[in-house]
């Protein structure tokens, strides 16, 4: 398992085509592998939901959608618009 620093994901939401590869040749791991094409996972998630498994902890996200890992368990607090 690899744990990304922020930089490395930063480097790669600016287009550096060196974080790119770097990413491209992860793709082979965590939920990236599993979940990318059907459900159109993004790197960011997988890597969250990937730590929250690895620790046992549950996600806390109004993004449920983006999560459908059986394997983790998703906790949505409010839904947006609810309390303005």
């Amino acid at each position: 398992m690899k744990l990304l620093d922020t930089d490395i994901l930063i480097d790669l939401f600016h287009s550096n085509p060196l974080a790119r590869a770097f990413i491209d040749r992860q793709d082979q791991a965590h939920f990236l592998r599993t979940y990318r094409d059907g459900h159109r996972i993004h790197l960011s998630d997988a890597v969250i939901a990937a730590t929250a498994f690895l620790r046992g902890a549950d996600i806390v996200t109004r993004n449920t959608r983006h999560y459908p890992m059986p394997e983790v368990l998703v906790i949505e607090p409010y839904q947006r618009g609810a309390g303005d």
